[in-house]
C-alpha cells in the first residue's frame, strides 16, 4: 500500500502509512523501506527520503542494499541535488551495480548535466554494455540536448559496434466495434 500510494502522487499517505506502521510495532523491512524511500522521491522530499535511509540500519540494524541506494540517487537526482547523489554513489561500501549507475544517468539526463552523465554511462556500458538499450539512448538525449552532436553520431556507432539494438516501443489501443 505504501508503495502504491508513492506512485500515485500521494506520498504524505504513504509516509503516514509508514509512520502507523511503526507506532503500531510493526518493524519495515527492506521492501517496505523501498517503498518509502520511493514515496519520497516521487513526492520530492528529500529530507524526509534521507531521514529514512539513513534510520535503515541505524534504528533496525538493515544494512541498505544495491535498490535502497539506486532509489536514493533517483531521488536526490529528481530534486536536482547531482552532487548529493554523485557522493552518494562514491561512498557506497560496495561497488555501485548497473541500477545505481542507471539511476544517475537519468538523473543526470533530467538536468543536462553532461559531465557526469559521461562517467555514469561508462562505468554502465562497463557493467552490462548490450542489455541496457537505454542507457545508450539517455546518454544520447543528454549529449544531443548539449548540442554535442559528434558525440551523439559517434555513441550510435558504438551502439552498431557492439550490437545494441534500441528496444523496440509498441503499445495496444482498444476499440469497439459494433456490429
Amino acid at each position: 500500500m505504501i508503495d502504491g500510494y508513492g506512485k500515485s502522487g500521494e506520498p504524505d499517505k504513504a509516509l503516514e502509512l509508514f509512520h502507523q506502521m511503526q507506532l503500531r510495532g510493526v518493524e519495515p523491512n527492506y521492501v517496505t523501506f523501498l517503498a518509502a524511500i520511493s514515496a519520497c522521491g516521487h513526492g520530492g522530499l528529500v529530507a524526509k527520503g534521507h531521514e529514512i535511509f539513513e534510520s535503515m540500519e541505524r534504528d533496525y540494524s538493515l544494512k541498505p542494499r544495491m535498490e535502497h541506494y539506486a532509489c536514493m540517487v533517483d531521488l536526490l537526482g529528481r530534486a536536482g541535488s547531482l552532487h548529493q547523489a554523485w557522493d552518494l554513489v562514491r561512498g557506497m561500501p560496495e561497488r555501485p551495480n548497473s541500477d545505481v549507475w542507471a539511476a544517475l544517468l537519468n538523473s543526470c539526463n533530467l538536468h543536462d548535466s553532461v559531465e557526469m552523465a559521461s562517467v555514469a554511462a561508462n562505468e554502465l556500458f562497463k557493467l552490462n554494455a548490450k542489455r541496457r538499450p537505454g542507457a545508450y539512448v539517455s546518454f544520447s538525449n543528454t549529449l544531443a540536448a548539449a548540442g554535442k552532436w559528434d558525440n551523439v553520431s559517434q555513441l550510435r556507432e558504438a551502439m552498431k559496434i557492439r550490437g545494441v539494438l534500441k528496444d523496440t516501443g509498441s503499445s495496444w489501443v482498444g476499440a469497439e466495434i459494433e456490429a
